[in-house]
């Protein structure tokens, strides 16, 4: 029995035609559905990568693994460490740096690691001459006049000034600047991952356990012409203009609209991954694999375009800067057992937490569907170092920096109506009802049922440092990928 976790990073499930999305993003997933099991209700365990990828595959909740900062790496066993131990060939695919670095503990007990990240090269990386010296995109908060005479001061009292302001010169003479752009590669990060995945798998002689993390679905969002159906070239040209999404929609420098304008283009690179995912699956079962495969496809965490936050005044959500609103937190998950041929649907609240238990129960041939489905699904997020960060940037927009919280707790639970949402934000608590992908509302301000607390209080806190020192490179990569 083989193990295939196909990871669509920062896709949010109402963004998927399994749930019933206006376009049809996902036509090959949908298909995939009559001979698999589909949970309607999935939850990422946390808001962006690390803390996700890290409770996926140690099946721990979020603060008990602990990594939940931009910078901190998973100490515990994961389950591909697990499967090694078991005698399986184990492969990571992925551009996310998150994954492929050794850094950050998640690729601990792979065996091969492909990781591309030329893909996610920010263009300014040739742009500036003097890479050792101040980047001038670090400094758009303003208007034009008052961010040049900020970038020429910290030049001026850096250790390169000279260099400093030079790198300044560049980007003035270079109108369009777009630091993590893909440099258009041929073919497209997921054609790549799909190809060696595939190059891979015809070598293996033995049960093998891969996970393929496609990030042609995160920001910038730049599907082939064939994919973008329902975006144009005016759209990408304006995403040109972005230089970091968290920045310039909070400050006003972009408009709120070509936030919401870019969900389009975003939908043609999911559109992009699910025909990556129909080639990877149509080859599987041409060389006879597909059948004796656990296939999952899931997302880490979702994506927001200005949609306002209903818990923290003042904020929308853009990418995935902070929060856990629905747009985050809400993933597609499908799961074909070994062997299935019909189709099922799970309404009950389920977490991508509990892939780590499902692997274990199938590889030992005894598991059922509900695994992925405990009483209380939960969802954390740390956002300390966030909330730093968007100070730093003067990227508060109309927020007010003390009403974002350093830490929110999220419990879900199944009701007869659909799903309960509890969250503690800070000092408050509120109550969502949730009764499907596109509807959910704010009921209640002044929730006080002890749920939350009880719940997390239940949980061995790792109180342990999970903080790890990033090599340069990394921390480049990080930052092009808007994290730092």
């Amino acid at each position: 029995m083989n193990v295939l976790l196909l990871i669509m990073d920062s896709v949010q499930a109402k963004n998927t035609s399994l749930h019933n999305h206006s376009n049809d993003t996902t036509p090959f997933l949908s298909e995939l559905s009559d001979s698999a099991t589909t949970y309607k209700q999935a939850r990422a365990p946390s808001f962006f990568s690390l803390p996700s990828h890290a409770s996926m595959f140690s099946g721990l909740h979020a603060v008990e693994h602990g990594a939940t900062s931009k910078t901190d790496s998973l100490s515990h066993e994961t389950i591909f460490e697990w499967l090694a131990n078991k005698g399986y060939s184990t492969g990571l695919f992925s551009s996310n740096v998150y994954l492929s670095k050794d850094e950050f503990g998640l690729n601990k007990g792979f065996s091969h690691i492909f990781g591309r990240n030329d893909f996610l090269v920010a263009k300014s990386s040739t742009k500036y001459p003097h890479q050792n010296a101040l980047n001038p995109l670090k400094y758009r908060s303003g208007s034009n006049g008052d961010r040049n005479i900020k970038y020429i001061l910290k030049s001026l009292g850096s250790e390169q000034p000279l260099q400093s302001i030079l790198n300044g010169v560049a980007s003035k003479l270079d109108g369009t600047v777009f630091p993590y752009g893909l440099s258009e590669p041929e073919p497209n990060g997921s054609q790549v991952l799909t190809n060696d995945f595939l190059k891979w798998h015809g070598n293996q002689t033995q049960n093998w356990a891969a996970v393929i993390n496609f990030m042609d679905t995160h920001f910038p969002y730049l599907p082939k012409a064939e994919h973008n159906l329902w975006g144009n070239d005016d759209l990408l040209q304006y995403q040109e203009k972005i230089t970091n999404p968290r920045v310039d929609f909070l400050t006003g420098e972009q408009p709120w609209w070509i936030a919401k304008a870019l969900e389009s283009v975003y939908d043609g690179t999911i559109h992009q991954v699910d025909q990556a995912i129909s080639r990877i699956y149509s080859e599987l079962s041409r060389r006879g694999d597909a059948e004796d495969t656990l296939i999952i496809v899931t997302s880490d965490h979702g994506e927001g375009f200005g949609e306002r936050s209903r818990v923290i005044p003042g904020f929308r959500i853009v990418g995935h800067a902070a929060g856990l609103h629905e747009l985050l937190t809400h993933v597609p998950l499908l799961v074909q057992f070994p062997g299935q041929s019909d189709s099922v649907t799970i309404n009950d609240v389920a977490t991508i937490r509990k892939i780590y238990d499902l692997i274990k129960q199938v590889v030992d041939e005894s598991y059922t569907q509900d695994i992925l489905c405990p009483e209380h699904v939960l969802s954390f997020a740390e956002l300390t170092d966030r909330t730093e960060q968007l100070s730093a940037e003067n990227a508060a927009g109309e927020l007010e920096l003390t009403d974002l919280p350093r830490k929110m707790y999220a419990v879900y639970e199944n009701t007869d109506n659909g799903v309960n949402k509890y969250i503690k934000s800070g000092d408050s608590e509120y109550l969502i009802q949730i009764r499907n992908t596109h509807e959910a509302m704010l009921f209640d301000t002044q929730t006080n049922n002890g749920l939350v607390e009880s719940v997390y209080d239940d949980l061995d806190y790792n109180a342990s440092d999970t903080s790890t020192a990033i090599s340069q490179d990394t921390a480049k990569h990080l930052e092009d990928l808007g994290y730092l």
